[in-house]
């Protein structure tokens, strides 16, 4: 399995562990539009990337 540092996408399941959230909060996140997704037939996966940035914003609010 790839780290979490390598990942371009990931499954929400992945994504819990990688960001130690619930199911819930993950589709809250991708409802609100604050993390990308992709689907690739049945399946949605997250956009890393996305995620970084949600983190690094909520991080630069808290500086603020």
């Amino acid at each position: 399995m790839a780290k979490a540092d390598e990942l371009i996408t990931a499954s929400v399941e992945e994504m819990m562990r990688i960001s130690g959230l619930g199911k819930s909060s993950i589709y809250t996140l991708i409802n609100s539009g604050e993390v990308e997704t992709v689907m690739y037939g049945r399946h949605r996966l997250v956009v890393v990337e996305s995620y970084r940035k949600w983190v690094a914003k909520r991080l630069a609010a808290k500086a603020a």
